[in-house]
């Protein structure tokens, strides 16, 4: 898929949620995954690109206006001093297991004072199950931290597949996957047959199950399947940090929760 098609897909699926759930997700994670060979996300404001070999820059690069959004370069030396910090412990670990916490989200903050270049750096360490929130000051190397089990910032393309693989490997089979064979003719069997988009699920009381999402990370989905129709996923949470589906009754429906980082 090109950079139009992924834009157009990242489009009509956001155009869905709103429609769908007005104001109640707008933290929201494309995923679009053409090939089987993993997720192809077409990168925004707030997605952390790589730069170079893929390792954080350690030199401070050229530096936009505060209010611009981030160039490839600020937001790798963003990581960098973040990660320089000694706040996330070196045995964090992301969403697949691997050494170094789950980058969430690297972006502008929506308020800002001063003429100092700032960013913000969401992070999840899924060892701990915390998140970080780290402003990081670009112009002077300085990073202000914030550790809590309740930070929940953005799905990250990683967790919204790991999500969706847990979601199509679930026995029993799921709603949205039966609904997938029923009208393709063949069985769902991996997350580059459909295109869905993400957001955090917090507990809100109505399940008995979802008590630790929130402090848990969380994912509600949005299925799309080849011909552009959404499937039934809203009988079901994925609970990232329990490596689990929590189900519910057919005619419940669950909804996304805002962030208050969006």
């Amino acid at each position: 898929m090109g950079r139009r098609g992924a834009r157009e897909v990242w489009v009509l699926a956001l155009v869905a949620v709103i429609a769908l759930l007005g104001a109640a997700l707008l933290n929201v994670a494309p995923v679009s995954s053409p090939t089987a060979s993993g997720v192809a996300a077409e990168p925004d404001d707030h997605t952390y690109r790589v730069v170079g070999d893929g390792d954080p820059l350690t030199r401070r690069p050229a530096l936009r206006s505060p209010r611009d959004e981030l160039s490839a370069e600020e937001s790798s030396y963003a990581l960098h001093l973040a990660l320089a910090d000694g706040v996330v412990p070196g045995s964090a670990t992301n969403v697949v297991g691997e050494s170094g916490a789950e980058v969430l989200q690297i972006e502008v903050p929506s308020e800002l004072s001063g003429d100092h270049r700032v960013a913000v750096v969401d992070l999840h360490d899924y060892t701990d199950d915390v998140g970080y929130q780290l402003t990081v000051d670009l112009s002077t190397g300085r990073v202000r931290a914030e550790r809590s089990p309740l930070l929940q910032g953005r799905i990250s393309a990683a967790e919204a597949e790991a999500a969706l693989h847990l979601a199509i490997d679930h026995t029993p089979t799921l709603t949205f996957a039966r609904q997938f064979e029923t009208a393709q003719g063949v069985p769902l069997l991996s997350p580059d047959q459909v295109t869905s988009v993400a957001g955090v699920y917090r507990h809100d009381g109505s399940q008995a199950a979802t008590t630790e999402c929130g402090r848990h990370r969380c994912v509600q989905l949005m299925i799309q399947g080849p011909s552009g129709v959404y499937l039934a996923a809203w009988d079901f949470v994925v609970d990232l940090t329990a490596r689990q589906v929590i189900t519910f009754g057919a005619s419940h429906h669950v909804h996304p929760h805002d962030e208050a980082t969006s």
